[in-house]
């Protein structure tokens, strides 16, 4: 990353929870208000994701990617 690009932690790595694509969407139009160039705004997990299950994991990801389509989709 460059200098004022922030990687924005989307997922709670220490819950088996799934987060939805809806709340991960959310999350990162947030993050791209509060700083004003969606550009510079990266969607990732938080950490990694070692402690879930594998299933867990993958779902978790499904929905990081599909929000951030949604995200990108809504701030085109």
């Amino acid at each position: 990353m460059t200098d004022g690009e922030v990687g924005v932690g989307m997922l709670d790595v220490h819950q088996d929870r799934v987060e939805t694509a809806r709340e991960v969407e959310d999350r990162l139009l947030r993050a791209a208000r509060i700083l004003g160039d969606p550009s510079k705004v990266y969607a990732n997990p938080d950490c990694g994701l070692r402690t879930r299950s594998l299933d867990v994991a993958w779902a978790k990801l499904g929905a990081l990617v599909e929000g951030a389509r949604r995200a990108r989709k809504a701030l085109s």
